[in-house]
């Protein structure tokens, strides 16, 4: 036979093969469309290889015989799935594919070959027509690239970025729906935690990965256009810092990521966020909880100026004062303490006590705020001695912080509860209430300095957010633990503290201080009305105005309040915000609601001074916003103004 023409090693024995044994059969009986592919396998510069009619038998050159190594004594005329046995599982769909009329093309694809283990290949399949244009065989042309992808990939784990190559798998619609992991370096399997990928798809291995993933990598791979992003995976507990970018030629579909696991440095750049958040809470928190009292303190100091000639005003004042200056060096106390104590520079004065008195006196110092708010106290003590070695005044300082905290977040009429338990070597004292609870990620940090619950307007108990992180540091310091739970909002908390039990032997800035014939006298007196729920604060204000000549009257409720004004509305109210039940806000505007044109003059008084503060009293519908200490400066202009306004005018529009 002289045909085919040259060919080399293998044109040579195309020409001796005996194909009549062979599903081909006599090389004059073949159709010259395949006389054609041969020829132009025969003559490529790179390996190709032809399969052809029903049982797909194989037809080869001499540049693809490295590639069969062993297989090239006896393949040529064998059928496909026999000479590639061993990927016929996985080539399969695409041989059909290629006989229903579609054309693949792999780059740096990893094959499994018998006999020599994975290598990597660039190649292409195309269908092969007859003369009446049905789909005959297949023309592949390949091209090994294991040295390459080799050499990229000892560069690549050279990295200290992550690296990873996906392969796009598209859906019926050809939209990309998944991407199979075709190569990765080590910097990935250490930052990542995965190994064995390769092979496998996104959503095989990561099933729970978020959907902003698959969106950013779709885009990249339709668009071609590179995406630098940092991202966090939720599922994997992780962010990353990554470049996404289309791999290879500009028509590529594979996806090549870099990235780095960033998730440490974005936790201690929220931790700073936190602190910083924290920070500037606490401050307002401070600058709150100190012009409470400053106010009584402030306006009882003007006070005293006015009212010398009257011993029982000057006696009541002097009272206020003392009780708030008290107030305010139990604050400056409770921040000297908590610093002292976590770190570690106090010394415990410590003796064998038992738990019953201790609880008994913290109970004594705490009793007049449950009282005031018509708390039931429930106290269960143990039927054993409750023995333990601690420090008296530390003890009863932590067990009054937990009744406290306890009394500040339980409305009127709740119950707090205390318990002493003997639990082998240990004392277990638990404090409960029926207030508003906490949620889990409150009871996770409620004891970190600072940290409160949501501080809302309308409770009237304030504190900086110290008290549980004295508990936890004073409980440790006498080697026991605390721990908080509840079973969320709005359904009470408890307060755990276990001690180790010991078995006995026998078992501010002062105030603008204005001379009395300073003051002007009211020629127009003004009815007022001041409401705040602090009696101290309410009753300095009172006597404060009064002094000014205007007549006064004291709501310490804020139902009570809007009661009186619809009743008898006054020329001005001064409203602390902090109001129980209704704050300011909302009595302000149910005062608006109620009276309308004929509502009285609206005037905040509050311990939050920020100009948001003022910018939200003012939407609320104040007419003035004043942040204790009242200046009695203010209080002074603000009252003639008023006073000056012809009757008619003296209620707000």
């Amino acid at each position: 036979m002289d045909w085919p023409v040259g060919g080399g090693e293998m044109g040579e024995r195309i020409r001796n093969h005996d194909w009549a044994s062979t599903s081909l059969g006599r090389v004059d009986d073949w159709p010259q469309s395949l006389r054609t592919a041969v020829d132009l396998m025969l003559a490529a510069a790179q390996p190709v290889l032809v399969s052809w009619g029903d049982a797909r038998a194989v037809l080869f050159n001499d540049h693809y015989l490295p590639i069969l190594g062993k297989k090239q004594a006896w393949a040529l005329g064998a059928p496909f799935a026999e000479v590639w046995q061993e990927i016929w599982d996985e080539y399969r769909p695409l041989m059909d594919g290629v006989m229903a009329g579609q054309s693949y093309f792999f780059r740096d694809r990893r094959v499994a070959l018998a006999g020599r283990g994975h290598g990597w290949f660039t190649f292409s399949f195309t269908p092969l027509r007859d003369e009446t244009t049905r789909i005959r065989g297949m023309f592949n042309v390949a091209a090994e690239t294991t040295d390459k992808v080799l050499a990229d990939k000892a560069l690549i784990d050279s990295m200290d970025e992550g690296f990873a190559v996906f392969e796009t798998v598209f859906n019926e619609a050809g939209r990309a729906c998944d991407f199979r992991w075709l190569a990765t370096n080590a910097a990935f399997e250490a930052q990542t935690g995965r190994a064995d990928t390769v092979g496998r798809t996104l959503k095989e291995v990561l099933p729970a990965l978020e959907a902003v993933w698959f969106e950013t990598f779709s885009h990249v791979v339709s668009t071609g256009q590179g995406a630098r992003f940092t991202q966090e995976s939720a599922s994997e507990g992780k962010w990353y810092d990554c470049y996404a970018f289309r791999y290879g030629a500009d028509d590529s579909s594979r996806l090549g990521l870099l990235f780095r696991d960033v998730t440490q440095a974005r936790q201690a750049e929220q931790a700073v966020l936190d602190a910083s958040r924290r920070k500037d809470e606490f401050l307002a928190m401070l600058a709150h909880e100190l012009r409470n009292p400053l106010a009584p303190i402030a306006s009882g100091a003007d006070l005293l100026n006015m009212v010398s000639q009257d011993p029982d005003r000057v006696q009541r004042t002097s009272d206020v004062i003392a009780r708030q200056a008290r107030h305010m060096a139990g604050l400056v106390d409770d921040l000297l303490d908590v610093s002292r104590v976590t770190r570690g520079e106090i010394s415990l004065d410590l003796a064998d006590l038992d738990v019953h008195q201790v609880v008994l006196d913290a109970i004594e110092q705490v009793r007049p705020l449950l009282d005031s708010r018509g708390h039931q106290l429930i106290l269960q003590a143990s039927t054993q001695p409750a023995t333990v070695r601690a420090d008296s005044k530390r003890l009863v300082q932590t067990f009054a912080n937990l009744l406290t905290n306890a009394a500040k977040y339980t409305l009127a009429t709740g119950v707090v509860g205390i318990a002493i338990e003997v639990i082998g070597d240990h004392v277990v004292v638990s404090v409960t209430d029926t207030g508003q609870g906490m949620s889990p990620e409150l009871s996770r940090r409620c004891f970190e300095l600072f940290v409160q619950a949501e501080r809302t307007t309308e409770r009237s108990a304030g504190g900086l957010g110290i008290g549980l992180a004295l508990v936890r540091s004073i409980v440790q310091l006498h080697g026991g633990s605390v721990r908080a739970e509840s079973e969320g909002e709005g359904k009470g908390s408890r307060f755990q503290v276990t001690l180790p039990r010991v078995v006995a032997a026998k078992e501010g800035r002062g105030a603008i201080q204005l001379p009395l014939e300073s003051l002007p006298g009211a020629d127009s007196p003004l009815e007022v009305l001041v409401v705040d729920d602090n009696e101290d604060a309410a009753a300095m204000l009172a006597m404060l105005v009064e002094a000014l000549g205007h007549h006064v009257r004291v709501e310490h409720h804020p139902r009570l309040a809007l009661e009186r004004i619809s009743r008898d509305p006054p020329n001005i109210c001064f409203l602390d915000v902090g109001l129980p039940d209704m704050d300011g806000h909302e009595l302000a505007a149910a005062i608006r609601s109620r009276l309308g044109n004929e509502r009285p003059k609206l005037v905040a008084v509050t311990g939050y001074g920020q100009p948001q503060d003022r910018e939200k009293a003012l939407a609320a519908g104040f007419d003035e916003h004043f942040a204790k200490p009242l200046s009695t400066a203010k209080l002074v202009e603000l009252l003639n103004r008023y006073a000056q306004e012809p009757a008619s005018r003296r209620q707000s529009s």
